[in-house]
């Protein structure tokens, strides 16, 4: 995989703001998580404006798409696939409720559980959501080339999956606990 290539195609056709030197200009980011979160704000970007005439953004449309994929499942069971925190997929389950998009009721299995479901309004948003999606999909695929943008999606497939607690080194004397508090006081900053 190129990731040249994936900046200079990125810096020709996605420049907003012409002021600014061209991503290529700029010094190569040395921290991954800052070169992830970058990269993934612009390409939050490209699909928000894609599902625009849905009314949706691109992590909403994401939670509709996979509840009509694998039908009603656990708040908990859900977050685990889209690789979420709980608490904020239940931020970003309230709106699409409130809008009839998403039934959420207390599981019948266990009553401490609350299931999501796509409404059929749910399903109706998902339908309209799949061309504007599939021409998000085409224009990064046009921008980096199908097999670049098949290899990315398969590293960033398995940095999601990637046990990083696991992973410290001798010295870094982080408790699991510790980490798992460290990332919630993150995610909940990212949300507000």
């Amino acid at each position: 995989m190129n990731f040249t290539h994936f900046t200079s195609s990125l810096s020709k056709r996605f420049r907003t703001d012409m002021r600014r030197p061209p991503m290529s200009e700029v010094e190569q980011e040395v921290c991954n998580c800052s070169a992830l979160r970058q990269a993934a704000r612009r390409v939050t970007r490209l699909y928000d404006e894609a599902l625009a005439p849905t009314g949706l953004g691109v992590n909403q449309y994401s939670i509709l798409a996979r509840l009509a994929h694998v039908g009603p499942g656990t708040i908990q069971d859900l977050a685990r696939l889209l690789v979420m925190d709980r608490s904020t997929l239940g931020h970003l389950l309230r709106p699409l409720e409130k809008r009839g998009l998403v039934g959420l009721h207390v599981s019948e299995q266990d009553g401490r559980s609350r299931v999501a479901a796509l409404t059929p309004a749910g399903r109706a948003a998902v339908a309209k959501g799949r061309p504007l999606w599939e021409s998000a999909q085409r224009r990064f695929a046009s921008a980096f080339g199908a097999k670049s943008a098949v290899d990315l999606r398969t590293v960033l497939k398995q940095i999601a999956m990637a046990d990083f607690v696991m992973l410290r080194t001798k010295g870094e004397k982080r408790s699991r606990s510790q980490a798992t508090a460290t990332r919630r006081r993150l995610m909940t900053e990212e949300v507000l």
